[in-house]
């Protein structure tokens, strides 16, 4: 494994992407060759190296070992798991077709992000698009949307992917919101109202699923899952 990873594992916080990561894998169903997009990915991708750290440790045959690392209550204990775990990770073992990239709308962070990614050795499996989430042009296969909870104007970003899908294909959105009963709402930006609006403007987007952290959890982030499909009649101008 690379020292650069190995490091990694003693980066704050990590532990807690890993375990909102693995939820969202499960929320989208994501496959060891899926092809996703993680808007907003500022210069330390935290998600995407997540998302791709969880794929490799799953082909490791790691999984329960993961799960124990993840019911740890204690914070250094539960850093020092992980960063364990992660010494054991080969990150060439990654299934080819697997891929992510990450928008960054920011050249100094795109770059900082790039510089990053091959020095952990994950660039073969995240590449970075320095382009704004409205601007994103969908490539063939990314049927997975992130939406990070900082990016500005998510449904002007929802709206120009959803131009994009061919008629009759089905894609996902997962965007990240907080609750509003809580202070973690002075962090980041409650999205509720505005996703409301946006399922009535647009009826070919379903709410498919959600998640909110649990009383006395360490997570920030609540997470809306949406399935769009291009229907025949014109949904979008």
């Amino acid at each position: 494994m690379p020292a650069e990873l190995k490091l990694l594992g003693n980066f704050p916080y990590l532990d807690h992407y890993l375990e909102l990561a693995n939820i969202e894998r499960e929320l989208t169903h994501i496959k060891s060759n899926s092809k996703l997009v993680f808007v907003g990915g500022g210069p330390m991708p935290l998600t995407p190296i997540a998302l791709v750290l969880i794929e490799i440790i799953l082909k490791a045959g790691l999984g329960k070992e993961f799960e124990d690392c993840l019911s740890l209550k204690k914070g250094d204990e539960k850093q020092a798991a992980v960063a364990a775990l992660l010494d054991k990770l080969d990150t060439s073992s990654l299934d080819p077709d697997y891929h992510i990239i990450s928008v960054e709308k920011d050249t100094v962070a795109a770059e900082r992000s790039k510089e990053l990614l091959k020095a952990l050795h994950l660039d073969h499996a995240i590449t970075v698009h320095n382009v704004a989430g409205q601007d994103i042009k969908v490539e063939p296969g990314f049927k997975t949307f992130f939406i990070a909870s900082m990016v500005v104007g998510k449904e002007e970003v929802m709206r120009n992917i959803m131009r994009q899908i061919p008629e009759g294909e089905e894609v996902l959105f997962l965007v990240r919101s907080v609750e509003q009963s809580n202070l973690r709402e002075l962090l980041y930006e409650p999205i509720e109202e505005m996703l409301e609006e946006i399922e009535q403007k647009y009826p070919a987007l379903q709410r498919h699923d959600s998640y909110t952290p649990p009383p006395g959890s360490a997570l920030i982030n609540s997470v809306h899952v949406y399935k769009f499909k291009n229907l025949a009649t014109p949904v979008l101008d």
